[in-house]
């Protein structure tokens, strides 16, 4: 087992409550015993690049070195077999002039003290951190872009929270549960990021997962009306684990998270976590997250030592946060207490220091996301972190869409730049500047202001197609029923655009199975398809249409339930009305669904025929991240048979891309023949294609 001494960087304190203890654990990752801060079987080392492949096996054979894992830099992690203790491994290595440097697997802490459990209703008006960062006025220009990844370095992140779940990361050239490498990165079914300190794709394993999902809130919590909301609301979470069940991780994990994130199109970290002593490997993957993919390390500062009062970082370094690298942002945590001049004072737990600490941020009493659909309000500098990449999140889609960018595009500003982008909007204050370097608190709405060439967007010359709701893309069957074994055919539906005429549109199709509430797997494409298998699973089809612009649009059809082989065709049920009971249901989009058109209409289904003189647009609220959309304009039609209502927004007016959108119809929204209201009211949500 791998021994492990406690690092200690607490992350919450509270006079009157202490941190919670970890007992030991016997698993193969082996955790803290009390006894080292860094792995006792385990050392990095990296060669220099004079040294020839029979000198590299020599030296392995002298120690009884076995290589683990190897990282892009040319380090590796190698399992120390033989009888010698680490310590004494690594400074005999550190002599051979054929070994650039060898170093300890030092030990990472995470650690949290819950403070208040906090009900899941709407908290917006609570969650103080906002209101200090100016969230509001800068959600006013920007409130961040799908294509905008933040990868959590961290414990896991439950990623079905309500609140979270639309905006995870999904790893678009993986194939879920194939148990391939489809992309070819290294990692088999990363669908939504990496465990690395157990080494399998489940990022989320239960209730020790709280750190993560905390940060990820903070973060970019979902703008859908209830709960919390992040900081960037509109970006993705990377989930990439690395500290286990007992609050540690290695360094060397912590690294390979750090490549991974990179590779994989993250523009931000954030690493609410640190301990143990200097790690080059880290260092280094840290250096190159910068200079190859033009990311940015945003680092928590610390919460002292074994007194839970904050330190000196310029006397005393904190690592990764002292790391010196031009990318990384070091976060101090303030209070939620005003001095006696008004100000926001510094966290007494929190670390401080004029050179290695760069700016303040929200860290104490921070209401966030936590496992089992939950809230609670925490601690520590590991809750200012947050703030800071959800800014740096901001600043990035802003800068992209001013710009006109895409992923792919290289950034205006450096990480440096926008660094010091976010040092200089900070509103200043001597007394911040005895503590941090750039002598002032965050402020979003400000770094929004220094974006470069700031401005609003010009609309597209060229419209991408539209499909027209009323004709969305269906399935049908040879046999008239969606069933194993006969050929399935895609219909596009109905198309327009502003470039060709409906018959010069290119369409493909991606076919695709939902296996399970979390599991869709794609099994085919081409507009017809013979599907073999998933009896008694759902279909649909995502149809892609192009123009000769080469802009396009993608909707998906309705889901199919797949039958047995043989069938029969039947009549669809008539179900009459239930006794004493009028309702109203939905048929499009269904509740929860993804991808959803921004010239939608939403289908209603009453169970009885209504009155359409009492009809009441104001009871209908839709909302929208935390904007109500007014529907009183809103185009409200009916069936012939008052049976079937359409919802459709007022002419000129769409819905937002890639937002998570709330409609309640409430009781009074309309009567039956016998002047009865709704019994109940309806709440459904939907969210928009990006």
């Amino acid at each position: 087992m791998r021994k492990k001494l406690v690092c200690l960087i607490v992350f919450a304190i509270v006079a009157t409550m202490v941190v919670p203890a970890f007992g030991v654990t016997t698993d193969s990752g082996g955790h803290k015993d009390d006894v080292h801060d860094y792995a006792s079987d385990r050392i990095i080392v990296k060669f220099a690049d004079n040294a020839a492949a029979v000198e590299k096996r020599a030296i392995k054979a002298s120690y009884k070195l076995e290589t683990n894992r190897k990282f892009k830099m040319g380090a590796e992690t190698m399992m120390v077999n033989g009888s010698m203790p680490v310590e004494q491994v690594v400074e005999a290595l550190n002599m051979n002039d054929k070994v650039e440097y060898a170093e300890l697997d030092y030990v990472l802490e995470a650690s949290k003290i819950q403070a208040e459990s906090i009900p899941s209703d709407s908290m917006l008006s609570s969650l103080w951190g906002m209101d200090n960062i100016d969230a509001q006025e800068a959600w006013a220009i920007e409130q961040g872009r799908g294509d905008v990844i933040v990868a959590v370095i961290d414990t896991g992140v439950q990623i079905d929270h309500p609140d979270l779940d639309a905006n995870i990361w999904t790893n678009s050239g993986e194939i879920p549960g194939n148990e391939i490498d489809d992309d070819g990165n290294g990692y088999e079914d990363d669908v939504n990021g990496w465990d690395f300190c157990n080494n399998d794709n489940t990022v989320y394993d239960g209730t020790f997962d709280d750190h993560g999902t905390h940060v990820s809130g903070t973060i970019a919590a979902e703008a859908d009306g209830d709960g919390v909301v992040g900081v960037a609301p509109n970006v993705v979470i990377m989930p990439l684990k690395f500290i286990a069940s007992d609050g540690y991780g290695y360094s060397s994990d912590a690294a390979y998270a750090v490549e991974y994130a990179g590779d994989n199109g993250a523009k931000i970290i954030n690493a609410s976590w640190g301990g143990g002593g200097y790690s080059n490997t880290l260092k280094t993957a840290i250096d190159e997250f910068g200079t190859d993919h033009g990311g940015v390390f945003v680092a928590a500062a610390g919460n002292g030592g074994d007194d839970f009062i904050g330190d000196n970082n310029d006397l005393k370094p904190h690592y990764p946060s002292s790391y010196n690298c031009g990318n990384i942002i070091a976060v101090a945590s303030l209070d939620n207490d005003y001095n006696n001049d008004g100000l926001y004072e510094k966290s007494d737990f929190s670390n401080y220091g004029t050179e290695s600490v760069d700016v303040f941020a929200p860290g104490a009493a921070i209401k966030s996301t936590v496992p089992y659909n939950a809230y609670e309000s925490w601690y520590g500098t590991s809750m200012a972190t947050p703030h800071v990449s959800g800014v740096l999140a901001l600043m990035i889609s802003h800068e992209m869409n001013v710009n006109n960018l895409t992923a792919d595009s290289e950034l205006l500003r450096s990480p440096e730049l926008l660094i010091n982008d976010v040092m200089e909007s900070v509103v200043y204050d001597s007394y911040y500047a005895n503590y941090v370097k750039s002598g002032g608190r965050l402020n979003a709405y400000n770094a929004l202001l220094l974006t470069p060439e700031y401005g609003t967007k010009p609309p597209d010359e060229n419209q991408p197609p539209v499909n027209d709701p009323k004709q969305k893309p269906t399935i049908s069957s040879e046999s008239d029923v969606i069933q194993v074994g006969v050929t399935l055919t895609a219909n596009p539906g109905g198309w327009t655009d502003d470039n060709d005429d409906e018959s010069d549109l290119i369409f493909t199709y991606s076919w695709k199975v939902k296996v399970n509430k979390n599991r869709t797997v794609t099994v085919d494409s081409g507009e017809t398809i013979v599907i073999d298998g998933y009896e008694g699973k759902g279909i649909y089809v995502e149809v892609t249409a192009e123009d000769s612009g080469g802009l396009t649009t993608i909707v998906e059809s309705e889901l199919y339930e797949i039958l047995p082989a043989d069938t029969e065709p039947v009549d669809p049920p008539v179900y009459p009305p239930t006794e004493d009971s009028f309702n109203v249901s939905i048929i499009s989009p269904v509740s929860g669904a993804r991808n959803v058109a921004t010239n939608e209409v939403i289908e209603l289904s009453f169970s009885e025929a209504i009155d359409l003189s009492s009809v009441d647009v104001t009871a209908l609220s839709l909302v929208a991240r935390v904007d109500t959309v007014e529907l009183t304009n809103a185009n409200v039609s009916f069936s012939e048979d008052r049976l079937k209502g359409f919802i459709a927004l007022e002419e000129g007016v769409t819905y937002l891309p890639k937002t998570k959108y709330t409609l309640t119809v409430n009781t009074n929204f309309v009567q039956n023949a016998e002047d009865e209201y709704l019994t109940e009211k309806l709440v459904t949500y939907f969210t928009t294609i990006r």
